[in-house]
């Protein structure tokens, strides 16, 4: 039986928290729909921890809902919920569904101070500032999980700050609870609270998940990261629309560095676009990156944004290996065909981030 089955909304957040829990239990399987099975390579007796890929980001809540529950159906010791950090997505729906189905507490943590997330007061931060929970296909929501909760149906949602709240509220019987966070310090306080608990199902940030997967583990693992070596020909696809994600391809290309390919998805002419016109791009541009893999050689695919991911990755299961930055998890299809996959979520990093990756690998300068 697994040791950990974790559920995300979009592949890149699967990926994120795979390369995450990585770091603590060894190669983590990343699949879509359902978790790994025994006929995957090494599934059923290597791997201590799977992610799976409900691919419900976009979704109607109540789609989202059932994609979620058929996703995280598989036996395992320890479930945990992956929601985006900066709270989009049918999250608050998804936990209410798995708490009513399965009787489960939930213990919200939507802090990953490594990558600028925290949560104060209950409501969470981007690099000091309130979240928008806002993305181009939808308008701006509450920076408060709480808020979210509650529209979805769940009753008294406590909101907790600092580890003796922590504490009394596992001791409880309360359904919800949202955990303030600042720091790497604060993630193993409430995972190490958590860990005496049982029957409270750990939701939130690939970072605080990773939290309670670390003191789960009698063992950690000791990752190689010569395996996530960043030479050779690089292709970069980008169908993020964040202004961040696009801030960091301009970036990288205005270095102009010799081994690098670089391709984008059009920048819209309005703030916002349509989820008819997104899929139709993120189709387009792994359409046009699958068969520029096929007919060209990369030793290393980074791929920014959720969707494109999915899409340039398609279905088949990842075997991700841990992270060569924060939030930055590396991976190889699970059969060890193709490049080396480094995937990054759109607002992740600032805008010298790609640039960091790529030109700070060996053998690679700007020219």
């Amino acid at each position: 039986m697994l040791e950990w089955l974790i559920v995300a909304d979009d592949r890149s957040g699967a990926l994120e928290v795979a390369g995450e829990a990585a770091r603590f239990v060894g190669p983590v399987w990343v699949t879509v729909g359902v978790p790994a099975g025994p006929n995957d390579v090494e599934a059923s007796s290597a791997a201590r921890a799977a992610v799976v890929d409900a691919a419900c980001r976009h979704r109607e809540p109540s789609v989202a809902a059932r994609a979620v529950m058929i996703a995280g159906a598989a036996p395992a010791r320890r479930h945990a919920h992956k929601i985006d950090s900066m709270l989009r997505g049918n999250w608050a729906h998804e936990l209410v569904a798995v708490q009513r189905a399965t009787g489960d507490r939930v213990l919200l943590v939507p802090a990953f101070p490594a990558v600028g997330r925290t949560c104060r007061g209950g409501v969470v931060h981007v690099d000091g500032v309130p979240v928008g929970a806002e993305d181009v296909r939808r308008g701006a929501a509450s920076p408060r999980p709480s808020v979210h909760l509650a529209a979805a149906g769940a009753s008294a949602v406590e909101e907790l700050a600092g580890e003796a709240a922590v504490t009394a509220w596992l001791a409880g019987t309360g359904s919800f609870a949202v955990c303030d966070a600042s720091t790497e310090r604060d993630l193993a306080t409430i995972a190490d609270a958590w860990r005496a608990s049982s029957g409270v199902r750990v939701a939130g940030t690939a970072g605080s998940i990773a939290a309670a997967v670390a003191v789960s583990c009698a063992t950690p693992a000791i990752v190689d990261r010569r395996s996530a070596a960043m030479d050779g020909e690089v292709l970069v696809v980008c169908g993020s629309l964040h202004a961040v994600a696009r801030a960091q391809v301009d970036v990288l290309r205005a270095r102009a560095a010799a081994g690098i390919t670089v391709m984008t998805t059009p920048v819209p002419d309005t703030p916002s676009v349509t989820a008819a016109a997104a899929e139709e791009a993120v189709t387009q541009i792994g359409a046009a990156a699958r068969e520029l893999l096929a007919t060209r050689r990369f030793d290393v695919l980074v791929i920014v944004g959720g969707d494109t991911a999915a899409a340039v990755l398609g279905d088949a299961p990842m075997l991700v290996g841990g992270t060569v930055a924060a939030g930055l998890p590396w991976s190889r299809r699970g059969d060890g065909s193709g490049p080396l996959v480094v995937t990054k979520a759109g607002g992740f990093g600032g805008p010298t981030t790609l640039v960091e990756l790529l030109l700070g690998r060996s053998g690679s300068e700007a020219q």
